[in-house]
């Protein structure tokens, strides 16, 4: 059974990027960024972090998306969860 909930629902796909699923139905997907990895250690918690960023600045679902994207593509181009977590 299917249910309505309030909100936006949103899958992260690593290398590949992440995708919503909008308030209003739409499914928005965004690309990742090629990079060379080095470290995936907290990738999703930048990610989060990103994300709400974007939600608290009132930035349409796609740019949310993209600019939590590039944070977490710049975590895991260095080493450590918290070394790699960029700076606004």
């Amino acid at each position: 059974m299917r249910q309505t909930i309030a909100g936006v629902i949103v899958v992260t796909r690593g290398a590949k990027g992440s995708m919503a699923l909008d308030t209003d139905g739409t499914i928005v997907y965004e690309a990742g960024f090629p990079v060379a990895t080095q470290d995936a250690t907290g990738a999703g918690d930048v990610f989060r972090g990103g994300f709400a960023y974007g939600l608290v600045q009132g930035w349409p679902i796609h740019m949310v998306l993209r600019f939590a994207n590039a944070a977490a593509a710049i975590s895991v181009t260095r080493h450590g969860a918290i070394d790699g977590a960029p700076r606004r």
